[in-house]
Parts: C-alpha cells; sequence; structure tokens
C-alpha cells in the first residue's frame, strides 16, 4: 500500500450507495479499503468497502461479490444444505451481505460427502439468472445502510463452478480475507477523524496500523502466522476504536451505535487464534 494516499485531501464523506459507487478505485485491493474508509462517516460505508475489496482477493474480476454461506442452521459445512445437483443449484441462504447490490454471487453448495464431511464448491451466479431471488433480510440494530439479503435458489444453472475445495480453498479463508479488509478499512474511518482533529501523534499510530493490515491483507490467509498477526491487529484495532474520537456528534452517536460489528464472530476468530498457536506447536 502506498502510504502517501493515506494523506489525500479529505473531502465530503460518503454518505450513500451512490457515492460509494461513484467513489474513484484504482490501486491495490489494500488501498481501495483503506480509502473507501478514509472517504467516509462511518462504519457502514467502511465496512462496504473493506467487504468488496475481499470479495475481489478471493474470487477475482472487478465485480463486487457477495459471500452465499449462512444457511439456517449457521455457516458451518455440515449446516449447508444448499445442493448443485446434475448441473442446478437448489437452497436457501440466510444472510448475504451486500447481496442486493453484488453483481457476482459466490455460493457455497453441497455436492455429497467426502470421509463422511460434506463435499463443497463454490458456485459463481449471476444474481439475475432465471430462479434466482434475493430478499432483504431481517434489519440489524447497527450498520442499516448495508442490506443483508436472504437468496433463494431454484434450479439455478451457475455460470461456473471455481476449482478446488469449496471449504477449505475459499469459505474457510475468506473470513480471514474479510476481517482483514474490513479492519483496515475502519482503521481508514479513524485515520480521518484524527486527520480532521490534528492528532499529530495518532495520525501516525494509524498509519502504522493500516500499514500492518495492509501486510495481512497480502499474505497466505490459510497460514497460522497470518491468523496470529492478524490477531494481533486486530486486538491493536479494539484498542484505538475505544479511544476513537470522530468529528461530530452525529458521528459519535453512529459509532456507537455500529462499533457492535466490530464484535461480530468474535468466537470463531478466538477459535482460529487457538487452531493457529496449536498448528505451530505453542
Amino acid at each position: 500500500m502506498r502510504v502517501e494516499l493515506l494523506f489525500e485531501p479529505l473531502v465530503e464523506p460518503i454518505q450513500d450507495l451512490e457515492a460509494w459507487r461513484l467513489q474513484p478505485r484504482s490501486g491495490d485491493l489494500a488501498e481501495q479499503a483503506a480509502l473507501g474508509g478514509l472517504r467516509t462517516d462511518r462504519l457502514g460505508w467502511a465496512f462496504a468497502s473493506g467487504y468488496a475489496a475481499a470479495g475481489r482477493r478471493m474470487f477475482g474480476s472487478d465485480d463486487l461479490w457477495a459471500l452465499c454461506a449462512t444457511e439456517a442452521g449457521g455457516g458451518h459445512p455440515r449446516a449447508i444444505q444448499t445442493s448443485l445437483v446434475e448441473g442446478r443449484l437448489h437452497g436457501t441462504k440466510g444472510f448475504v451481505s451486500l447481496g442486493q447490490w453484488a453483481q457476482r454471487l459466490a455460493v457455497v453448495a453441497r455436492v455429497g460427502e467426502r470421509d463422511g464431511r460434506p463435499a463443497l464448491v463454490v458456485a459463481e451466479v449471476d444474481p439475475r439468472a432465471p430462479g434466482v431471488t434475493l430478499q432483504p433480510g431481517a434489519e440489524l440494530p447497527f450498520v442499516p445502510e448495508i442490506p443483508h439479503g436472504v437468496l433463494i435458489l431454484e434450479g439455478v444453472e451457475p455460470l461456473r463452478v471455481l476449482p478446488g475445495d469449496g471449504y477449505g480453498r475459499y469459505l474457510k479463508p475468506f473470513r480471514t480475507v474479510e476481517d482483514a479488509h474490513v479492519m483496515l478499512a475502519a482503521g481508514g474511518l479513524m485515520l480521518r477523524w484524527a486527520r480532521l482533529a490534528r492528532d499529530e501523534a495518532r495520525v501516525c499510530a494509524l498509519s502504522v496500523h493500516l500499514v500492518s493490515l495492509a501486510a495481512i491483507c497480502e499474505a497466505d490467509p490459510r497460514s497460522a502466522t497470518t491468523h496470529l498477526a492478524l490477531a494481533g491487529a486486530l486486538a491493536q484495532s479494539r484498542e484505538l476504536f475505544a479511544s476513537a474520537q470522530p468529528s461530530s456528534l452525529e458521528e459519535t452517536s453512529m459509532l456507537e451505535r455500529d462499533r457492535r460489528l466490530l464484535r461480530v464472530a468474535d468466537r470463531a476468530r478466538e477459535a482460529r487464534q487457538a487452531r493457529a498457536w496449536t498448528s505451530l506447536g505453542s
């Protein structure tokens, strides 16, 4: 990531979907995530930028991807009942972030069993394809700008099935890639506030933090060492957010409303960290 981009002139923040879509997008994916946070005034749009960058990192192309994994029983492989049978997808996904805006859907589907475990693939789906229905999901009490939809698949023919194991190559590492890019974007938001406050010490600290997160974004998301580095960066992010000073009362109110986003999936992160230590023999 080019550090000089973190000091681009601050303009009016992104406050709606159209402004988010129209923001200039160039450079690598870590830069896109960080600048998405720097250019807004709330966690919702920062999350959108980080999530979009994570999807592009995992699935390629410049499209906006939505990962479709979670079902009624959760996101664990055994909970996935959506199936790919004779080239057609059938099933329901219950929590699809950014689904209504997505240009491509990455659908995790079961294709049988292997060694007593679900055999999973990821299928690329055009959200406009016949048999695809995206419905609004339940509203969350935080980041209300971001839609979480329900996806219904009725005999949908995917554009392609991505190569490799759906869990080991895509679903499991996506959580790591998402955490790194979303927290990078959230750090960009904190940097905006620090720059507006002319808090030189905090600007320097956040610059180092963002450069570190950008390096983690480039690392192997399946590596135990990446997981431990990310755990440290996430802990540092929480400390920085605990002392964050938004630039207005409205932004402070939004932060208090939205900071729960930073704790979503904490148990999964703790389990990931514990596995990483175990794999390294510590």
